[in-house]
């Protein structure tokens, strides 16, 4: 159970706050105005692209020849978008489009409330910007009490909960069901930078490994 980050890793203390654009949250609050003729995540997308590369590859900033200790990234094997009413459509978007295209996450499911945002209504595909597919993923409408139970039955591993903006968080239902589950909820703001956004889909790694035997350094 957990958010990912490795404890005393780098991004370990990163993780107890809430980030939000550098602005303050006005990129946010103007980006939940469009609609998705206007919704143009290329810059993002590439953005992501690169730092989930550098990020799986990992690095070993000691470079020790006799010893390896390396820093990586792993995508989670599944993520559940839980869309909550009043969430911002490039905000759904944007998470669905790392989760799907820059991590390749294998199992990605879509949770929205009735009335929910992300274009509403439920049961259509998810499209990118321009009509290009972040994944034909399917709109699961279920009330906050339904998809609870779901959680406490474990059906599902990681959820990231995506609220309108200026909103608060999941609510104590959703806590204590994912509690009694194990199941990790992550609520936080969406935001652009990879180096955050990301984070949410992915498991920290450290590698740590003996390259001498006897005294002589091995491949």
């Amino acid at each position: 159970m957990g958010p990912g980050s490795k404890a005393g890793g780098p991004t370990y203390v990163a993780q107890l706050g809430r980030w939000v654009d550098g602005d303050g949250g006005a990129a946010r609050a103007a980006r939940a105005l469009l609609g998705d003729a206007e919704i143009d995540l290329s810059a993002v997308g590439e953005a992501d692209d690169a730092w989930a590369e550098a990020a799986t590859a990992g690095r070993d900033d000691a470079g020790l020849p006799a010893e390896e200790n390396r820093l990586r990234y792993v995508p989670v094997p599944s993520v559940t978008v839980r869309v909550a009413p009043g969430a911002a459509r490039w905000d759904v978007l944007r998470v669905l489009n790392g989760a799907v295209g820059a991590l390749g996450v294998a199992d990605v499911r879509v949770s929205v409330a009735p009335e929910g945002g992300g274009g509403g209504g439920g049961g259509g595909a998810v499209h990118a910007a321009g009509g290009a597919p972040a994944g034909f993923l399917p709109w699961v409408v279920e009330s906050d009490a339904a998809f609870a139970d779901r959680v406490r039955a474990g059906e599902m591993e990681r959820v990231r909960w995506i609220g309108p903006v200026g909103g608060g968080g999941a609510g104590r239902e959703l806590w204590e069901a994912s509690i009694a589950a194990g199941v990790t909820v992550l609520d936080a703001p969406v935001v652009a930078a990879p180096a955050v956004e990301l984070l949410t889909l992915m498991r920290e790694q450290a590698i740590s490994r003996t390259r001498h035997r006897f005294g002589h350094l091995t491949e």
